[in-house]
């Protein structure tokens, strides 16, 4: 196993009460430990910490490693799974984690809809509009969540903190 993989797997996830009391702090570890991840290749259902990875498993291994969720391993999904499927399990993911924000703070989620359904996501790095993704035709990079190639598609804002 990768020793990285290995060391986030360990990782218990902070209790409710300590996320909610040290939101800042957790944030900018979400925003430190996705920038991580900046060059990374994209790889469908990769889950290779700061190497190679997909925007889903993006999300779970700097999830799990800023200790709100534990690790896991995705149910293994096509790379056009929103073109023949009729159920968001994109969404439906996300939001046994978070609930929908309507302000962009640095950790929250951006979802995306490319096909038919939600089938990608980002995380928020600052409220000026930069957001970090993993794209087939581009790797693991920084994005301008503001420029309209990115707001057409746009669906929701999910955060791990209410408003």
């Amino acid at each position: 196993m990768n020793p990285d993989i290995e060391r986030i797997s360990k990782l218990k996830p902070y209790s409710k009460r300590y996320i909610k009391h040290h939101e800042e702090e957790i944030r900018q570890d979400i925003v430190r430990i996705a920038k991580k991840y900046l060059g990374a290749r994209y790889h469908i259902n990769g889950m290779l910490p700061y190497r190679a990875s997909d925007c889903h498993t993006l999300l779970i291994m700097v999830f799990a490693e800023a200790r709100l969720i534990k690790l896991f391993q995705p149910e293994f999904y096509r790379p056009d799974f929103s073109f023949h499927t009729c159920k968001e399990t994109y969404l439906q993911g996300i939001q046994k984690f978070g609930t929908e924000t309507r302000k962009k703070r640095p950790g929250d989620i951006i979802l995306y809809r490319y096909a038919k359904l939600i089938d990608h996501a980002g995380i928020v790095i600052d409220e000026d509009g930069t957001m970090i993704d993993n794209c087939i035709t581009r790797g693991c990079t920084l994005q301008d969540y503001n420029q309209e190639v990115n707001k057409n598609r746009e669906v929701a804002t999910y955060s791990f903190w209410q408003e």
